[in-house]
């Protein structure tokens, strides 16, 4: 199945120390530029969604796709955008991949298991789940899933992107790991979360 990826950056502006928190350099390159690296070879092509004019000046080597709701209507905007942009943008594509701009750690097999899921069960959509809950920005949306979200997001004024992704009865796959270990969709919330992040990401762990 082609999979277009999609980094949500449209809805994650809050800041620390007065930039974007996924713009924190780790190691020499920004927490933003991971979720790039590990996204790349699990997909066809990546797209950045993002509404801040100062970031899209920034050399990520990715398209930049605004929302189509500018704001702050939140990630289901984006994801709804992400889909209208993957329908016009190459018909071939079958599958929008989101991605959070902020959670660098998210396995390298992720989209493939829930492609896997996806065909197993026949669902439009398919969410990572871990140690007890659900990441709906982190996802596997098709493409037919696009006017029923659509419906939600307009008539239904629903913006909580998990309550929709119900509504079209998601399925999920479980990536928790072992007792102990840090959540794969671990994100930066706040600066003492950088220290996990950077453990994770150190030369062994990357």
């Amino acid at each position: 199945m082609d999979v277009l990826g999609f980094i949500l950056a449209g809805g994650q502006s809050r800041r620390m120390g007065g930039e974007h928190k996924f713009l924190h350099d780790i190691g020499g390159k920004p927490l933003l530029q991971y979720v790039v690296d590990r996204a790349r070879p699990q997909c066809q092509e990546i797209v950045l969604n993002c509404n801040d004019p100062a970031l899209e000046g920034k050399d990520f080597g990715l398209s930049v796709v605004r929302d189509q709701w500018p704001g702050g209507e939140g990630p289901l905007a984006g994801i709804l955008t992400g889909l209208h942009f993957m329908r016009h943008h190459n018909a071939d594509y079958t599958w929008l991949m989101t991605f959070a701009a902020d959670t660098p750690l998210f396995p390298r097999d992720c989209v493939i298991q829930l492609q896997d899921q996806a065909v197993k069960t026949g669902r439009q959509v398919v969410l990572c789940y871990s140690q007890g809950r659900s990441y709906p920005v982190m996802g596997l949306w098709h493409k037919a899933a696009y006017e029923p979200l659509l419906e939600l997001f307009i008539n239904g004024k629903e913006r909580r992107p998990h309550i929709a992704a119900k509504q079209l009865e998601a399925t999920y796959v479980d990536f928790t790991g072992p007792a102990g270990s840090v959540d794969p969709f671990f994100n930066l919330n706040r600066p003492e979360d950088m220290d996990i992040i950077v453990q994770e990401l150190s030369p062994q762990g990357v």
